[in-house]
């Protein structure tokens, strides 16, 4: 055998392995709030406050082959029966496969490595159920594969193109640094729960994690790195050198088109039981959450289950993580093959895949005795940001990051992605359109895939690129998927109002009303409702019938004359502080009890004069006197009259005038001494010097008859200057007298000062000498009483 030969075999095995597996994961059918049970396999969170609150997924599948290597011929699909390849159970249902697969293909010129995915998921029956407004299980079972091929330079793939004619490359160096081929089928169960974690008024977070049991079906892989070779015909420098690690696990024979064995027989697992992991979160914003309230109790608001709140909605998640563990069954290498065209001799004879391996286990010894392999998940981040235009209308944005273990070979995977798709949704009728960009379509020069996602009643169905379906041209990429679904929506019962109360509950179904009172407003939130409430528009009491009692009386406003003051009934709510009968509000004296005729103030002696007007309230009196008694009638009533019963002048406090006295000579001549001689300053009340002598004799005579005598001063002026003025000195004056003889030892008591001014003058003011003689202070010597 030649090493024409070697890469036949090669690409033979390459070619096998791709015939055994179909699968890609298609996210975007979970963006819809309807998707249900489907939508916690992007994101385990979307179980919790779902839209749905019981969901049975009876069955589905979807598929994404992608690549960007080569466009699949449209005549190379369509169905024959003689000429096909495929056994004969197969006939007439089959696309056609010539005995030369190159020949059913267009290659993509790029000089970028080629990569090949091909994915799928069988969904199985699933549920998802709402236990209560907080919290959420979920169960998700499925059976899903996986075909990665990645890294074939386009000098290998040249070489396949040409159908591993070497003369192509003759005398050209042939390399590949990291060539994978893995491919892994496996079923998951999936448990999920799903909580609020915080709801405020206008942020909302909600997680979940998926636990999942995994069952490996089967699992292979093809290695090859360092690839390096050389084909002339002309010298001796042909060679083959590569590292070269290849295993397969049970089961991969079951999946082939000429396993005789039943169906059913390859969904057993190969592998002990693994564990694998989701985690999701989803924040929304929800700035209108006050339109979704309803009442829960009397208490307790909630917010409606049937509809969506948020106008954002931004979710995250991380999928997938876990690996799962294979035996080698049969023969598997991991080697370091190194041929020359010396040897190459020894592979002369080769003419199958089974005497290729034993001249391998013969030749290269096995670097690598683990009977056992590993394969990674296709563990990605799924983010979404939902903006809500309306409760029908959304935009979405959508992102899918994959192949997160570059350095790791032994691992299945599919493509980054970014999806944006506009969609209507509803619970009976959900339609998006998403455009989508993925790396590996871009690798073939295919930036956006518009595509068509579709839910009527219990059957979704679509796909991320319609284009190969209504164009003509090579088939390099197909994606569908399918659901059939039954589940339990929540539903707003009718609510004519719009009170959150269902009409069928709603003791008021036309107006607003409150969860308290059986939907029935309660205007003035007085805890009657309006149709008890003689008094809808105020706050009031039960007892009142709703009506106010703003003051706690007892007596309801409407009854009350004095509504803000606290009073008994049978003054009709008006306060009485005296309690003398009369309320406040008539009663001329309210602190104190007093007689109706009185308007409520007391006449304590009863003379008709109310005490707060009757200078004598406790003893009879005239109103002429402010009700106080004049016993001896002398116009002096009794309180000011020092001779109550005996009639007398005001000048003496109600007294008789005092006897006159008869002075002798020698005193009468004392006292004319001491007035003829008493002189002041001009216009002053300074008692001038010369007066002191006739004052000094009038101040011992005083004295002399202490207890006998009273001396009364009269000061008077002319009427030169105001009266004001002229009475103001005359009262100095006076005074002045009065204190000089109280100096000398006169008794005080003894002095009665009283001063006139101009009123009472003795001569004519209109002469000089007239003004002289009204410019005196007079002095009489009057008997003591």
């Amino acid at each position: 055998m030649n090493i024409h030969t070697v890469l036949r075999i090669f690409i033979l095995i390459l070619t096998l392995l791709s015939t055994k597996v179909v699968a890609q994961d298609y996210f975007a059918y979970g963006s819809s709030n309807f998707a249900g049970v489907q939508s916690v396999l992007s994101n385990p969170a979307n179980a919790a406050d779902n839209r749905l609150k019981f969901d049975l997924l009876l069955g589905g599948a979807d598929f994404n082959f992608n690549n960007s290597w080569f466009g699949v011929k449209r005549d190379a699909l369509k169905l024959s029966g003689a000429n096909s390849a495929l056994p004969d159970s197969w006939q007439n249902t089959t696309p056609n496969v010539p005995n030369n697969i190159f020949k059913n293909f267009h290659f993509i010129s790029s000089k970028k490595s080629r990569s090949l995915n091909i994915e799928n998921r069988i969904l199985l029956p699933s549920f998802l159920i709402q236990l209560n407004s907080k919290n959420a299980i979920a169960f998700n079972w499925s059976v899903r594969q996986f075909t990665n091929m990645d890294g074939m330079s386009p000098q290998l793939s040249y070489l396949a193109e040409k159908e591993m004619d070497l003369n192509v490359t003759q005398n050209n160096r042939v390399q590949n640094k990291n060539f994978a081929f893995v491919q892994m089928s496996w079923a998951e169960y999936g448990m999920t729960y799903a909580r609020v974690l915080s709801q405020k008024p206008k942020h909302f977070f909600k997680g979940g994690v998926s636990g999942k049991i995994l069952q490996g079906l089967e699992s292979a892989y093809l290695i090859v790195n360092n690839l390096d070779f050389l084909f002339s015909t002309k010298d001796a420098s042909s060679y083959f050198n590569s590292n070269f690690d290849y295993a397969t696990s049970a089961n991969l024979q079951s999946n082939s088109f000429d396993d005789k064995k039943p169906v059913g027989s390859f969904y057993h697992y190969v592998t002990k039981p693994a564990l694998g992991l989701d985690l999701g979160v989803v924040y929304e914003w929800r700035p209108n959450y006050q339109d979704y309230k309803v009442k829960s109790d009397e208490k307790h608001f909630g917010l409606r289950k049937d509809v969506n709140k948020y106008k954002i909605k931004f979710g995250a998640s991380i999928n997938d993580i876990g690996r799962i563990k294979f035996q080698k069954v049969g023969n598997y290498y991991d080697l370091n093959v190194a041929l020359n065209k010396d040897n190459l001799t020894t592979y002369t004879d080769v003419s199958s895949t089974k005497m290729f391996d034993s001249l391998l286990k013969a030749n290269f010894s096995k670097q690598n005795v683990d009977k056992e392999f590993r394969i990674l998940l296709p563990t990605a981040i799924n983010t979404q940001m939902d903006v809500a235009l309306n409760k029908f209308f959304y935009l979405n944005l959508s992102t899918h990051l994959s192949n997160l273990f570059r350095n790791n070979l032994y691992k299945v995977h599919n493509n980054t992605a970014f999806c944006f798709a506009p969609r209507f949704e509803s619970y009976w009728f959900d339609l998006s359109i998403p455009f989508t960009y993925n790396t590996l379509s871009a690798k073939r020069y295919k930036e956006i895939m518009t595509g068509l996602n579709v839910k009527i009643g219990p059957v979704s169905f679509g796909s991320n690129d319609l284009l190969p379906l209504f164009n003509g041209s090579d088939v390099r990429a197909v994606n569908f998927y399918a659901l059939l679904k039954l589940s339990i929506p929540y539903k707003q019962d009718r609510d004519k109002d719009k009170d959150g109360i269902k009409d069928k509950d709603d003791a008021c179904p036309e107006t607003f009303g409150e969860a308290a009172y059986n939907g029935c407003p309660d205007s003035d939130h007085d805890k009657v409702p309006d149709k008890d409430d003689a008094c809808p528009n105020q706050a009031g009491l039960v007892n009142f019938k709703g009506c106010p009692d703003t003051d706690g009386d007892g007596v309801k406003d409407s009854e009350d004359e004095c509504p803000k003051v606290k009073g008994p009934l049978y003054l009709h709510g008006c306060p009485d502080l005296d309690h003398d009968s009369i309320p406040d509000q008539n009663d001329s004296c309210p602190n104190i009890a007093g007689r109706r005729i009185n308007k409520g103030c007391p006449d304590s002696d009863r003379d008709g004069i109310w005490d707060k007007y009757d200078d004598c309230p406790k003893a009879y009196g005239p109103y002429k006197y402010k009700g106080c008694p004049d016993r001896d009638n002398d116009g002096i009533i009794d309180k000011l009259d020092a001779c109550v019963n005996v009639p007398g002048v005001a000048k003496y406090k109600g007294c008789p005038p005092p006897p006159p006295v008869e002075l002798e000579a020698k005193e009468k001549r004392i006292l004319e001494k001491a007035y003829s001689s008493l002189e002041f300053a001009t216009g002053k009340e300074i008692i001038k010097a010369s007066s002191f002598p006739s004052l000094n004799a009038l101040a011992n005579l005083l004295m002399d008859h202490d207890g006998d005598w009273k001396l009364k001063l009269g000061g008077h002026t002319d009427s030169e200057g105001s009266s004001k003025q002229n009475l103001l000195l005359s009262e100095k004056r006076a005074k002045a007298v009065q204190k000089y003889l109280i100096k000398k030892g006169v008794s005080p008591e003894s002095i009665i000062a009283e001063w006139y001014g101009e009123t009472k003058n003795i001569a004519d003011n209109s002469t000089k000498a007239g003004k002289q003689k009204n410019r005196r202070v007079d002095m009489t010597i009057l008997a003591t009483e």
